[in-house]
């Protein structure tokens, strides 16, 4: 999935994974990307379907590849319709001269991974949050649908996250849950205090990456230190497992306000191919230039004269 070779620039214990290191009680089976989509269209993603492709819209018209690590030549490209009127981005191999860039936030160098690795605040808030919050897999529906569905709520208050608003009704979240609880291959973890749940963390393995889709936590137990716990007990059960060589967490934001960045994710550079309708790059560059400049990462404007109009969304 991650070529070597690519840059990359440096930039969250418990009885059932202890705070400095060891195997864990859960394991990672590898997942299809079809189970990745049907997971996707559950969190409300708009997934297209070309070909063999599957593509998440970011935007009205504009795709990129449903796992954004995956890298292919653009003669093998099966784009959405809809895209001639907007664009699309991928990564492309080495072979290929790019034109822009695709920047990800993700853990590299798994098998040698602990927690000595961390700075000391890190490790004490750890071994601190591991005293009274225990993380353990979430097997029971009623429990996730119960507790979960009030620690999502106390989630949305506190952050007003722009995707699950639906997941605030109780019947709408019940039949999330179901859903999410039936699909193969997830890891569904949570942070129980005193064997109440308090977070939840979702994660797959597709190939060797590990996505670490989804965490939500209550407001008192984020004041605990939850979210460095579940993100080191995660770490730790993949580099006891040795089947994932990367974890991705997203989009690499920066360095200054980005939780991972300051954890120890990678900014990974994929070198990519942006296609964009010439009227769509004229009024994105014109409207929205620090969108467009996201988009070209460390390239250049001038990198676009060497993509011919002729071989745009794949053609030859």
């Amino acid at each position: 999935m991650i070529p070597h070779g690519h840059t990359a620039e440096t930039s969250q214990g418990s009885p059932a994974a202890p705070a400095d290191r060891g195997r864990a009680d859960w394991y990672w089976p590898d997942v299809s990307e079809a189970t990745f989509e049907r997971y996707n269209r559950l969190l409300g993603q708009h997934v297209v379907v070309a070909g063999s492709m599957r593509w998440r819209r970011i935007r009205p018209f504009f795709f990129a590849p449903l796992l954004p690590f995956d890298v292919r030549a653009t003669a093998t490209i099966q784009a959405p319709p809809s895209s001639w009127c907007g664009g699309l981005q991928y990564a492309v191999p080495a072979a290929e001269p790019p034109n822009s860039c695709i920047r990800l936030s993700m853990f590299r160098e798994l098998a040698s991974y602990s927690l000595s690795q961390l700075d000391y605040n890190r490790r004490r808030q750890i071994r601190i949050a591991a005293q009274k919050i225990e993380i353990r897999p979430v097997d029971d529906l009623d429990t996730l649908i119960r507790e979960g569905h009030r620690v999502y709520c106390d989630f949305y208050e506190r952050t007003r996250y722009s995707y699950g608003v639906q997941r605030r009704d109780p019947v709408f979240f019940r039949r999330w849950a179901e859903a999410v609880l039936d699909l193969p291959g997830l890891v569904i973890l949570g942070g129980y205090v005193r064997d109440c749940l308090r977070g939840v963390s979702i994660s797959m393995r597709v190939g060797e990456v590990l996505i670490y889709a989804t965490y939500f936590c209550d407001t008192e137990s984020l004041r605990m230190g939850i979210s460095d716990l579940m993100l080191h007990a995660v770490r730790a059960a993949a580099a006891s497992s040795g089947d994932a060589q990367a974890i991705y967490v997203g989009s690499f934001k920066g360095r200054k306000d980005d939780f991972y960045a300051l954890r120890g994710a990678q900014c990974v550079k994929l070198p990519a191919r942006l296609q964009l309708n010439p009227l769509a790059r004229a009024a994105l560059k014109a409207l929205r230039p620090q969108v467009y400049a996201k988009l070209l990462g460390d390239f250049p404007e001038h990198a676009w004269a060497d993509v011919e109009e002729g071989r745009c969304f794949g053609q030859t």
